[in-house]
């Protein structure tokens, strides 16, 4: 179960110390754990983290010497995974992925409303959690490791066609007789140190296994011991799709079992009944058996059990108290022939494994206590699955959304609100909807909604899990969006026994889709303005002046008829900036080569020339990608004169374009891409926007920087290549 930090540091980095103030004071506010510290720049900062300990940093960006993201580089540089949230009021694009590419833990813009405060608090806690259960994880994989080179079994895994060893521990070496070093090199080595009479049936099992059979076999091992060894092997194959994609086992030395099988007879009935681990102890307390399979679970060998050891030395002061009442039962209710204990027995590393022990009395003989005998269970798997389960417990109750399940008539069998909260999002306590119908919190027609779903469930295998939106009707009446997640429970028999799912407020997201739509609307005005009200006066005057140019000769009317075609070009940009920037829907495969040499034709460059170093094939929308690379070519042309040489080739992740120009210097080159920038006296300062906006349709990139010959070169990355 992942660590919940019972307290939280955070340390406050913001240049104004009011706004410093005020967001210590939500923060301790909004989450009882948070303890925050304000100081005024990075130096401050850098020095606090010097003589205190701190859970999570929260800084500015825009901050006078060092910025935000120089800070968090120098955190990185001694607090590695220290948790740092960039929360900043200049919120961008560019920001936001420079912050991701230098490992921001989060990231947020700062806002008007005490809200955001709210959800800076949650995402602080949030980056901790993530932050310990990040430093779990890799101490469970530490003892992980330290188990297997613990082990006295021989754990290995090799690829499908065992043409790779991926992982072998030490106690190879010991059982074969062989060394690991020797496997690296012939990953099929092993089959030398196995007997010559038992070679082909393991060399067959290995091929058993690479065909998805599992294997369970003994044979003997060990050249240099005159293979007087046995081993036993039990091995899996490891699907991927219909493939095996590697083979998993264990190879046990089981010599002392083989030898002890001369003996099975003698102790035939103890094994029968018993299994598992077994041992026996006498009237004094003393081990007289013990069994390969506890004496392994142990770590000690069969001697030291049967000669030094007692039970003090296996169990803890309370555990051996707990055998002691089982056996003063056994003795004193005849009725009980067997008493069950679990406790947690101490292994030869150090370490613990809970077991359960079946534990009854040895025959008697005249009636006297001659001891008991014990059947040892090793329970760690179930140990495990009930941590499992207590996990999910824990998630489920820490997910800040509503969780649910209905039983196969929809009906709820438990309700667990979110976070924080005692009553539903409907506001009916928990205990009052188990029992009621679905129908109570939902529309006969989102019912309906849901069960279509369910059923496709129930007939197409491949879907593990369903969505859809729907409203919730709270106890007063009120309908609030939800987006309802849903899978089925386990069946039973092959019977469905009702779903899971997960209820998420949707009303903030609603609200920002009206919005967009507003603002989609507001568009389409727009566009409706400039493409009709403006375009239309514009025609007249254009009809005007060629009236005036049949009646009269002026260089007035030349300028005139030049202010038209510039206020023409204006027209034509404002509109594919308009529309550029929407969401790519009709993609398909484009050649650059013929889409560059067509833009050519089209932009209508003079001498200038096109060098095209790809054959490369996009996928694109076609008359989208041409305006993109027209507004390039004409740039090149623009700021590189009619005789400039462009040139189009592959880069990692897409495709460039760069010319032999003058080049953009390095100050302005953020600048470029926003809407009326320009240097060039004809231009409109549109071109470079509408670039940008046709990448950021299609999911891309770009970016400028200096070309091989001095010039600009623009960078389209994040392409799909047909």
């Amino acid at each position: 179960m992942a660590d919940v930090p019972s307290s939280i540091r955070v340390l406050h980095v913001d240049d104004d110390p009011e706004l410093a103030a005020v967001a210590v004071d939500f923060l301790e506010r909004e989450d009882e754990r948070i303890t925050a510290t304000a100081v005024e720049d990075a130096e401050s900062a850098l020095s606090y983290l010097d003589d205190h300990e701190i859970d999570c940093i929260v800084s500015d960006h825009d901050m006078p010497g060092m910025d935000g993201l120089e800070l968090l580089e120098t955190v990185r540089e001694t607090y590695p995974d220290l948790p740092f949230v960039l929360f900043t009021g200049k919120g961008s694009e560019e920001i936001a992925s420079e912050a991701i590419s230098a490992g921001v833990s989060d990231y947020l813009q700062k806002g008007t409303s005490t809200e955001q405060y709210e959800l800076l608090a949650n995402r602080i806690g949030n980056a901790v959690e993530q932050h310990l259960a990040s430093r779990a994880v890799e101490r469970a994989e530490g003892r992980l490791r330290e188990l297997a080179e613990n082990s006295n079994d021989a754990l290995w895994m090799y690829s499908g066609d065992w043409s790779e060893l991926q992982f072998i521990n030490s106690a190879f070496e010991e059982i074969w007789g062989q060394s690991a070093e020797r496997l690296l090199e012939d990953p099929q080595a092993f089959l030398e140190a196995v007997h010559p009479d038992d070679r082909e049936f393991v060399r067959e099992a290995a091929e058993r296994l690479s065909a998805g059979e599992s294997v369970n076999i003994e044979f003997r091992v060990n050249e240099s011991e005159e293979y007087s060894r046995w081993a036993w092997v039990q091995a899996e194959p490891i699907f991927e799709g219909d493939e095996v994609a590697r083979v998993v086992g264990f190879t046990r030395d089981i010599t002392g079992r083989k030898e002890r099988e001369r003996e099975r007879e003698r102790y035939r009935r103890i094994v029968e009944t018993m299994g598992d681990g077994v041992y026996a102890l006498d009237a004094t307390g003393s081990y007289v058996h013990v069994n390969e399979y506890l004496a392994a679970l142990s770590g000690y060998d069969r001697e030291t059990w049967l000669t030094t050891c007692e039970p003090s030395d296996f169990f803890s002061e309370s555990d051996v108290t707990a055998f002691e009442d089982a056996i003063r039962r056994l003795l004193t209710e005849p009725e009980m022939s067997v008493e069950t204990v679990e406790a947690d027995m101490r292994t030869a590393d150090g370490g613990t494994v809970p077991i359960e022990v079946n534990l009854t009395l040895r025959p008697m003989e005249d009636g006297e206590f001659r001891g008991t005998v014990g059947v040892v269970r090793d329970i760690t798997e179930r140990r495990e699955r009930e941590r499992e389960l207590e996990q999910y417990e824990t998630i489920v109750e820490a997910i800040p959304d509503e969780v649910y399940a209905l039983d196969a008539d929809g009906r709820f069998v438990t309700i667990i609100p979110p976070t924080d909260s005692e009553v539903t999002t409907t506001g009916y306590e928990p205990d009052e909807l188990v029992g009621e119908h679905v129908s109570v919190i939902m529309t006969d027609e989102d019912v309906a909604i849901g069960e279509r779903e369910i059923q496709r469930l129930l007939t197409d295998d491949e879907r593990q899990k369903a969505s859809f939106e729907m409203e919730t009707i709270t106890r007063d009446g009120q309908c609030i969006p939800n987006e309802n997640h849903i899978a089925l429970r386990p069946m039973e028999d092959g019977e469905f026994r009702g779903t899971v799912g997960v209820l998420r407020d949707i009303t903030d997201r609603k609200e920002r889709e009206r919005e967009l739509q507003r603002q989609n609307e507001r568009l389409e005005r727009f566009v409706g303005v400039v493409s009709h009200d403006l375009r239309n006066p514009l025609n007249v005057a254009e009809n005007r002046l060629e009236l005036a140019l049949r009646e009269c000769d002026s260089e007035h009317l030349d300028e005139i008829a030049e202010s038209h075609e510039r206020m023409e070009t204006l027209i034509d940009d404002l509109l594919a900036l308009a529309h550029t920037g929407e969401r790519v829907t009709d993609e398909g495969p484009v050649d650059l080569r013929t889409v560059m040499e067509s833009c050519q034709d089209a932009v209508g460059t003079g001498s200038a020339t096109l060098d095209v170093e790809t054959d490369r094939t996009v996928v694109a929308d076609e008359g989208r990608l041409r305006r993109l690379v027209e507004n390039l070519y004409r740039n090149a042309v623009e700021h590189g004169g009619p005789d400039v040489t462009v040139t189009v080739g592959d880069c990692e992740g897409g495709f460039f374009v760069e010319d032999d120009g003058p080049g953009i210097p390095e100050p302005e080159r953020e600048d470029v891409f926003e809407s009326g920038y320009t240097t060039a006296e004809s231009g409109t300062g549109f071109g470079l926007s509408i670039v940008e906006a046709v990448a950021t349709a299609h999911g891309w990139s770009v970016s400028v920087t200096d070309g091989e010959a001095g010039g600009a070169r623009f960078e389209i990355t994040g392409v799909e290549f047909a």
